[in-house]
């Protein structure tokens, strides 16, 4: 198992959330993270052609902050694996705690419900699917469940509210 910080090797974002805040209230945020891991497992893993994730391996995709509560996590796979592959969707406590078992051999869109979703947003948890509020900084993760991942294309897209308080001068 390895742990790996995804920075786009295209444009040198580092993981903090691709996307924009509410323009209404400055509190609400969608994020979405593109990761294609033919190019993310070459820049991480190994050299170009070679790269792969193996099962258990992390990748670490958001970062978040104290104050924030993420309220849902949607995957849309573009592109398939090609062999059997999943990933779970989770932070440092519990890793499918979004989603558990996501199809990354199969192009379409998961969110949690009664098949995909881990324990943060299952509507038969004691939280009733509100999600989680980070009351430290965390990171959202995907942990690899087989080997040789290396082909898929997916968007991985967050949404929240950042409790932060606004301080007037």
């Amino acid at each position: 198992m390895a742990e790996y910080d995804y920075v786009d090797v295209t444009t040198g974002a580092d993981y903090y959330g691709e996307g924009v805040c509410s323009a209404f209230t400055n509190k609400h945020f969608i994020w979405k993270r593109s990761i294609n891991l033919a190019t993310a497992g070459d820049a991480l893993v190994g050299t170009a052609g070679s790269g792969a994730f193996s099962a258990a391996d992390i990748l670490n995709i958001f970062n978040v902050v104290e104050g924030m509560c993420v309220n849902n996590v949607v995957v849309e796979v573009y592109t398939a694996e090609g062999a059997t592959c999943t990933a779970d969707i989770g932070d440092g406590t519990d890793p499918n705690g979004y989603l558990k078992l996501v199809d990354l051999n199969a192009a379409a869109w998961y969110q949690a419900d009664g098949t995909y979703g881990g324990k943060y947003l299952s509507m038969d948890t004691p939280t009733h699917g509100v999600g989680k509020l980070y009351t430290t900084a965390d990171t959202i993760d995907i942990t690899f469940t087989h080997n040789s991942t290396d082909v898929a294309v997916f968007d991985v897209w967050i949404a929240g509210v950042y409790f932060n308080p606004i301080y007037v001068a």
